[in-house]
């Protein structure tokens, strides 16, 4: 029998199945959500490791068989490094229920004029959670800025993955160049959007257009545009650089780039 496969443009989607949501399950992957493989879980496979193709637009699977996901990966633990956690509505409240969120965290957005509209509840959640999650792990690194700290924390996190393995003030360096270019994003974004000064999104996917624009056109914003697409190009090669086989190339990068945040 043929599969038929889900046709967004005329299906209800059992979620949202767009870039967004995986790209912030990467991220709260990447500020240590923990998940344990498990029946009635959607994942998103995002190395292509899988080769049968899913009944889902964007490689997104639906576990319905712990052991046919084994054959595919050997055991539990590599499908759960491999793969990345998409938790359902009901399986994100859980998880603010476990890290111990007040009710009203969650259930605010909901009130009001200003209530969600329709498909960002779930985007709503994981922006908690990731907050939450970047808190708890990282907070040495979260001032008195704490909204901008997070979603900044969150913006390092989405590129290089596990920054834990970072000596502390090589990461509170960066993190300094990376606020400095998110603040002034968020102005920018503000004005377009016709948003309050105090207002930060739940979850913050950096428009290529707008952030080269702010690199071209505003000069304000130009030495910090400059400065943070600069430090990306640096930690994306100190990213491929293996620390224990090639250490003084990474100690060399490592202190290139701290001149580079200290400039």
């Amino acid at each position: 029998m043929k599969p038929v496969h889900f046709d967004p443009q005329k299906d209800l989607a059992p979620l949202p199945f767009d870039d967004r949501i995986c790209q912030q399950a990467l991220q709260m992957k990447a500020a240590g959500l923990k998940w344990r493989p498990h029946v009635g879980c959607f994942v998103w496979d995002p190395e292509n490791c899988i080769k049968q193709d899913s009944p889902f637009p964007n490689r997104i699977y639906f576990v319905l068989s712990i052991p046919r996901f084994i054959e595919i990966f050997g055991d539990v633990e590599t499908m759960a490094a491999k793969l990345v956690w998409l938790p359902t509505w009901h399986q994100a409240r859980l998880l603010c229920k476990d890290l111990g969120l007040p009710g009203d965290t969650i259930s605010n957005p909901w009130q009001g004029n200003d209530s969600l509209p329709a498909g960002e509840e779930l985007l709503h959640l994981y922006g908690v959670l990731m907050a939450a999650l970047v808190e708890k792990k990282f907070a040495a690194f979260v001032g008195p800025k704490i909204e901008l700290d997070k979603i900044s924390i969150a913006a390092l996190i989405r590129r290089p993955g596990d920054i834990t393995a970072w000596p502390e003030k090589f990461t509170a360096a960066v993190l300094v160049v990376y606020r400095q270019f998110i603040e002034a994003y968020l102005n920018l974004l503000r004005q377009q959007e016709n948003k309050p000064l105090d207002w930060f999104p739940p979850y913050l996917s950096i428009d290529p257009e707008l952030a080269d624009g702010m690199r071209h056109f505003y000069s304000d914003y130009q030495h910090i545009t400059r400065k943070f697409f600069k430090l990306n190009q640096k930690l994306d090669r100190l990213r491929d650089i293996d620390k224990h086989n090639q250490s003084k190339l990474f100690q060399d990068s490592i202190d290139e780039i701290l001149g580079l945040c200290a400039e």
